[in-house]
């Protein structure tokens, strides 16, 4: 729990942000730290918003968009998440994360093809990360099975077995 003295120090922070976003609005390291201020104030949208500004300026920061795709999810928005998530995959296409969660959003939506695209994607990412692929191919049953596509659906769920 935030003592009276974090409270006070990062309410200053945030004044002394804004001051720096107000004199560089264009600087988008400013967007970023606001950014993480408002994340420990539990300020999520606002911090959600200040991170999105800031790729408006860079968007090759990974930390930042892996924030995004977060608080996407914290929020429960699945919209943003498909389209954050999907705009992240774009510029770090060798990152699973990204593709994972661009084909969860897509499941959420009960978009089962896109799901598949982006889950067969990071499948391929993921290929060392056994607790990550036991999730991707969960969600691959999950979404061949709603297509009706049963062998591929148990083809999903019998290499989650041989994982787990």
């Amino acid at each position: 729990m935030e003592d009276r003295s974090d409270t006070k120090a990062i309410t200053n922070a945030i004044s002394l942000t804004q001051n720096l976003i107000n004199i560089a609005p264009k600087l988008g390291g400013s967007y970023v730290i606001m950014g993480d201020l408002l994340m420990k104030k539990g300020k999520l949208e606002e911090a959600r918003e200040n991170y999105l500004k800031s790729i408006e300026f860079d968007k090759s920061v990974f930390e930042v968009w892996l924030a995004i795709v977060e608080l996407d999810i914290k929020l429960n928005d699945m919209e943003a998440l498909v389209k954050d998530a999907g705009m992240a995959s774009e510029y770090f296409p060798n990152q699973s994360f990204f593709w994972y969660h661009l084909g969860y959003g897509n499941v959420l939506k009960k978009e089962y093809q896109e799901a598949i695209y982006a889950l067969e994607e990071a499948k391929s990412l993921a290929f060392d990360n056994l607790e990550l692929q036991k999730h991707i191919l969960t969600l691959l049953g999950d979404s061949y099975n709603a297509l009706k596509q049963y062998p591929d659906s148990e083809k999903s769920y019998e290499e989650v077995l041989k994982i787990d």
